[in-house]
């Protein structure tokens, strides 16, 4: 049971019964008459006061206050900040007891208590190596302060030098302690932490003071170096030499009471309340303003006659700055818009308010964030953006909700999401607000975020950043959209930021999308009852998400789908009876989607992805990509037509200007050209004029996607490769291409010049072909298809053979039967070394790595080398048939067309092949088998071989006719 001060006397109330003046009810107790009259006893009140003091404790601590006639008790404890280097023992403090009333105003002594405590300080035992320095930052209230930037001097004579690359920033630190007997890790803060120090002796310099905190006012400030500085230590140190403590001291504060209306219109002093008290430093002296804050329903009126809006910091703190905030129901600071895909407002009621029906309102939950989550001690794993609002997650250890669903909002007629009971600023501290906001309802046809999206609203107080930043009245300060939720942005990005407005943004569900051909005409895979037309009229495509890198160059603009690391496949869609792409739609995300033609329509063309590809950006809109799109028509955001356009029918022949037979692609011949499309002016100027191909502003060079290389081949057939997949139509006009020779069929001479063509629509059936054709350069090497010579019908690109001799001989062995399936390579000259004996000798001359020329002998036995240009040239044998050898050495072959003989052969230096036999002007080159006798050519290393084989011979006669020793 719990006794009450009136369970204390003999009678409740007092025996008159009196009860305290101006009520009717409350009876005086009689512990109150009792207190009354001692305090009057002791001298403390007279007897005038007795009807205040009875009244006083009979409210205070009778049986109707606040804790049910209990007495309210205190507990009063300080904390005594030792200095930061005091050392660790036993500590006593004693306290004096003051009371002060209007009968004693000096207050005297009453009582006393006295308290032991042991005092542990490990800023006092850290344990430190020889070669480490400790620096500790504290404030004037001896408490760690973090943030803190210093930097190293070494003591150079009698001067400070800094030390490269030493600056340190105080915060919490592991050192080694001792308590006790026992040396144990801990963490510290204000602390920063250097080894490895060479000897000499060094100090700390402040080189970046903590907010709030003046260095003048510092202890530790050094007048002459006009910075706060630590103690010398020296290295190597000993004990805790090496662990200094450095002092700031803050500025003083001021503060800036924030006041609101209570009253309708009423605008006296004492029609406003005290809303928030803040607490600020400044430094001595300087001139501050109060900067206004954000309450929801209120408006900052800075004419209230008791403004003070600014002032001079002052020494003692006593500064009070004051603002008032007048009643306003149009002041709402939190807001933003919903606007679909095309920013049109999305609103819910129409200019009067009345609802405007089923399928046309807009709502948000709002959640407040539970400013907790953001303490370091959580590593970012509860931040805002970290957290879906609607899972109810929880900070650890009690520590509350993570989002607080604090009100459902509907949009206006305006689509403007807002409210006056929301602030942007907490209403006990100030602290900045942060919100997160769900989409619960939208109009149909639009697409509900999913569950884990979801917006997140930042409010700040400043504009600039660090010290630059000023203070200004709470704003908005950007929608971050979590989740890959609908786009949010400024709608009037040019402003400054503090004024900025905000919208949310709604989509459809997917892409809308159709195909129809350059004239307009819809292009569906099937008929109204869904049956497919045929292959020949079947339109398919396969869609991309874009999953490159910007910063690794991999600009979906540049890079077609098809690269793995660029591009992922994520669906196939066909058009339906209408022409509208369905399928695996493509949805409307933000994100970046790529889209690629596979089949179409017969007579239409196909473009591979390199030529033609569409990409589908977040925004809605539709970029045309590759080097021959054929287009799109836009409809709307997020709803286009793609185009497609007719094939194309060409064929061009290489052929040999005299015969008109083409020269068809071997293994050992082949002929390459370059493609360009003319992209240059047609006023003034053109393709005729506009020569240079290697001007890209004129000429487009066209990749041969085959081998990733410029450079397009004849085939076998002789006929130009790649030239209907990229010579394109470009309706309702044509294009001008070129086609450049650049590598010639072995024994013809290379173009000079080039062929330019103008590719038109041919109406019947309607496809692209050739228009006309010219040449630019000497000469005219084009074979028409009307030419009545003309065997192919169609165009021919014709060359001329080179007037360069051939090297031809019959491959034959040492009876003169032809030898077939010998081969031989031949080798040309680099190019940048001079030909002479020592280049001979050792090959360096020749390219030895990349044959020139290679042939076979065939069954005749015949090797040809035709039209070699002059220059000097290495023939080497490299198979030869079973049973023969292999020759043993090259032949150096000398071509020159304007000499007499214009081929000459012989062995190369110091290497011995066979000799060319010459017999009616024909050359034979002989084999010899592996057991015969080689004629090398050199009747000396023939002679030397036999007289080796005799002496052999003869010294194994010897040996076996030795003289045999006679036995005594």
């Amino acid at each position: 049971m719990i006794l009450t001060p009136s369970d204390l006397t003999d009678q409740k109330y007092t025996s008159s019964g009196k009860e305290i003046e101006g009520s009717k009810t409350d009876k005086v107790f009689s512990f109150a008459e009792q207190a009354a009259s001692q305090l009057i006893k002791n001298g403390h009140y007279t007897e005038a006061d007795r009807d205040e003091l009875e009244a006083y404790f009979t409210l205070v601590y009778g049986d109707n206050n606040a804790l049910g006639g209990q007495v309210a008790t205190f507990e009063i404890s300080f904390n005594a900040q030792y200095p930061p280097d005091t050392k660790s023992e036993e500590k006593t403090n004693t306290a004096h007891h003051y009371f002060t009333g209007p009968k004693a105003p000096d207050f005297p002594i009453l009582d006393e208590v006295t308290g032991k405590h042991k005092l542990t300080n490990p800023y006092s035992n850290v344990q430190l190596s020889s070669s480490e320095a400790l620096l500790f930052k504290f404030t004037d209230k001896n408490l760690p302060l973090n943030g803190a930037k210093f930097e190293l001097e070494k003591k150079n004579g009698e001067d400070w030098e800094t030390v490269a690359n030493s600056e340190v920033t105080t915060s919490t630190v592991k050192v080694n302690v001792l308590e006790g007997e026992q040396i144990v890790e801990r963490q510290l803060d204000g602390g920063a932490k250097v080894s490895d120090l060479p000897n000499g002796t060094y100090r700390f310099v402040e080189i970046e003071s903590p907010e709030g905190y003046d260095p003048v006012l510092s202890p530790n400030y050094d007048a002459e170096a006009k910075k706060v500085v630590s103690s010398e230590f020296t290295i190597p140190s000993a004990g805790q030499s090496s662990v200094v403590f450095v002092t700031n001291v803050a500025q003083p504060k001021y503060t800036v009471q924030h006041y609101v209306q209570t009253g309708a219109n009423a605008t006296a002093e004492s029609d406003f309340e005290l809303r928030l008290q803040e607490s600020f430093n400044g430094k001595s002296g300087t001139k501050v303003e109060a900067v206004g804050k954000s309450f929801a329903g209120y408006r900052l009126d800075e004419g209230i006659a008791y403004t003070k809006k600014t002032g001079t910091v002052l020494e003692d703190g006593s500064l009070v700055l004051k603002l008032y905030y007048v009643k306003d129901e149009t002041s709402r600071p939190f807001y933003f818009y919903k606007y679909d895909e095309s920013n049109n407002p999305m609103p819910s009621v129409d200019f009067k308010g009345d609802p405007l029906g089923e399928g046309k309102e807009v709502t948000f939950d709002i959640y407040e964030y539970n400013n907790a989550g953001w303490d370091s001690k959580y590593e970012k794993k509860y931040e805002p953006d970290k957290v879906v609002p609607t899972s109810g997650t929880e900070l650890p250890e009690g520590g509350g909700k993570v989002w607080k669903k604090v009100d459902t909002l509907t949009t206006d007629s305006n689509g403007k999401i807002s409210s006056n009971d929301l602030s942007l600023t907490e209403e006990n501290d100030g602290g900045l607000i942060t919100y997160a906001v769900v989409e619960t309802k939208t109009y149909d046809g639009y697409k509900l975020p999913e569950n884990d999206q979801y917006w997140v609203i930042w409010t700040r107080d400043k504009i600039g950043e660090d010290a630059a930043a000023v203070p200004v009245t709470p704003y908005i300060n950007g929608i971050t959209s979590v989740n890959d939720a609908p786009y949010s942005d400024a709608i009037n990005s040019s402003v400054p930021q503090n004024e900025k407005e905000y919208f949310i943004s709604n989509k459809y569900d997917n892409w809308s999308l159709y195909k129809e051909d350059v004239a307009g005409n819809s292009m569906p895979s099937v008929n109204k009852n869904g049956d497919p037309l045929g292959d020949d009229k079947k339109v398919e495509f396969d869609w991309y998400e874009y999953v490159g890198n910007w910063e690794d160059e991999q600009d979906p603009k540049k890079v077609a789908p098809g690269e793995s690391s660029v591009w992922k496949k994520r669906g196939t869609m066909t058009t339906d009876v209408n022409g509208k792409l369905v399928g695996d739609a493509i949805p409307r995300e933000k994100k970046t989607f790529g889209l690629v033609e596979t089949s179409t329509y017969k007579g239409y063309r196909v473009p591979s992805s390199q030529q033609a590809y569409w990409v589908l950006w977040a925004d809605g809109y539709i970029e045309n990509c590759g080097s021959d799109n054929p287009g799109t028509k836009f409809k709307e955001l997020f709803f286009y037509t793609l185009k497609n356009d007719y094939a194309t029918e060409i064929q061009i022949y290489k052929t040999d200007a005299e015969t008109q037979i083409p020269l068809r692609k071997n293994d050992k011949a082949q002929v390459g050209f370059r493609y360009y499309r003319y992209i240059g002016g047609w006023d003034g100027e053109g393709p005729d004029k506009n020569t240079d191909l290697s001007n890209i502003k004129n000429w487009l060079p066209i990749e041969n996607q085959q081998n990733d290389t410029n450079i397009f081949y004849a085939d076998d057939e002789g006929k130009l490769t790649g030239l209907e997949e990229n010579f394109v139509g470009s309706y309702p006009h044509g294009n001008t291409y070129a086609i450049q020779e650049v590598e010639a069929y072995p024994g013809y001479q290379l173009d000079k010049g080039y062929w330019y063509l103008f590719l038109n629509e041919k109406r019947k059936p309607k496809t692209y072909t050739i228009e006309d054709i010219h040449h630019v350069g000497e000469g005219y090497p084009i074979v028409a298809p009307s030419d009545e010579n003309n065997k192919l019908n169609a165009h021919q690109l014709t060359n001329q053979q080179l007037p360069y001799p051939d090297l031809e001989f019959t491959k034959i062995n040492d009876n003169h039967a032809v030898l077939a399936n010998v081969d031989f390579k031949l080798y040309k000259a680099k190019g940048e070394i001079e030909f002479n004996e020592e280049t001979e000798k050792d090959g360096s001359y020749w390219d030895l790595n990349t044959p020139y020329r290679e042939e076979t002998s065939s069954l005749a036995g015949k090797v040809s080398f035709a039209k070699l240009p002059k220059g000097t040239y290495l023939l080497r044998e490299t198979k030869t048939v079973a049973g023969y050898q292999l020759p043993d050495g090259d032949w150096v072959i000398e071509v020159d067309p304007a000499a007499e003989p214009k081929i000459t052969i012989r062995s190369r230096k110091d290497t011995s092949p066979p000799a060319f036999k010459v017999e009616n002007k024909e050359y034979y080159l002989p084999n010899y088998r592996i057991h015969s006798l080689p004629f090398t050519g050199k009747w000396g290393k023939v002679l030397l071989l036999v007289i080796g084989i005799l002496l052999i011979g003869l010294a194994g006669l010897v040996k076996v006719k030795k003289p045999v020793k006679s036995k005594v």
